[in-house]
């Protein structure tokens, strides 16, 4: 029995003991990302450790100085879209991290942030021009630190001002279709042009005949065989009927038209000596 608890102990001592000495293991053998997680889980259970905080800094350095090498490895393969989506995540992991690295590393996320630069703004221009503003503004949202990271350009400011005008006039243009009083458009046209701070400026109104603003309960219940015709008497009950009512594909807030709806029913009751009342 003593035996068994001492190989317990030791066990338990073996597993405690290395969250950071495992951490060292997988850096040396490459595993910067299983590392990096093993030294922060060091770090949950002793702020302290100086060790596991020195390993920390190491495996991040490393994480970003492969990304790197695997960013130029795309871009020279020319999957340019590729590499500049990794090296904005890359850029997200170093301002997060606030890593410190040295000037080589740093010289190659330089190179690498001008080449994938030049490259969006280039594919930014080239959807405006074919008729495709939102996908430059995608280019754009999902790029910032790339496009932005150093402060904007001149010839960023001049491709978005580019895509905001482009985009405003194909607002316009939805806005104009003969099929602007659909509520599903409408939605669509007032979130397309918000993008480009334009509000919908179209004076159709909302009259599809399935859409309704509000709805108005009309109850017929039946207590034992008298007819009884009365308004809902619970508050609670009509606020979630009108609540379950709003999430339906049948309600906007724009429409003009209020949905009446009937409640039937049979209400009986009897007490304990089973007397009907």
């Amino acid at each position: 029995m003593k035996k068994l608890l001492a190989l317990i102990l030791l066990s338990c001592q073996l597993a405690c003991s290395s969250l950071t000495d495992q951490g060292d293991d997988l850096f040396e053998k490459g595993l910067y990302l299983e590392a990096e997680k093993t030294y922060n889980e060091a770090l949950q259970k002793d702020a302290n450790d100086s060790k596991a905080m020195s390993g920390l800094q190491k495996a991040r350095v490393k994480i970003i100085d492969v990304g790197l090498i695997e960013v130029r490895m795309l871009r020279l393969a020319k999957n340019f879209l590729v590499a500049a989506d990794k090296l904005e995540n890359l850029l997200q992991k170093q301002a997060s991290w606030r890593v410190q690295f040295t000037s080589g590393i740093a010289e190659t996320q330089e190179t690498e942030s001008r080449s994938s630069k030049d490259y969006l703004i280039g594919e930014m221009n080239r959807e405006v021009d074919s008729g495709f503003p939102e996908r430059s503004y995608w280019l754009w949202h999902t790029h910032k630190m790339i496009l932005e990271n150093n402060g904007s350009s001149p010839d960023l400011e001049a491709v978005r001002s580019k895509n905001t005008a482009s985009g405003k006039k194909k607002c316009t243009n939805l806005q104009s279709l003969p099929t602007g009083k659909d509520v599903f458009l409408r939605t669509f046209v007032s979130r397309y042009c918000s993008l480009w701070g334009s509000a919908w400026s179209s004076k159709n109104k909302i009259d599809d005949a399935w859409l309704y603003s509000n709805v108005k309960f009309e109850n017929q219940y039946k207590v034992e065989n008298l007819n009884y015709s009365g308004s809902l008497n619970s508050q609670a009950l009509k606020d979630a009927l009108e609540k379950a009512f709003r999430s339906t594909a049948y309600f906007h807030p724009s429409a003009n038209r209020t949905l009446a709806l009937s409640m039937s029913g049979t209400l009986a009751y009897s007490d304990h000596r089973n007397s009907e009342r």
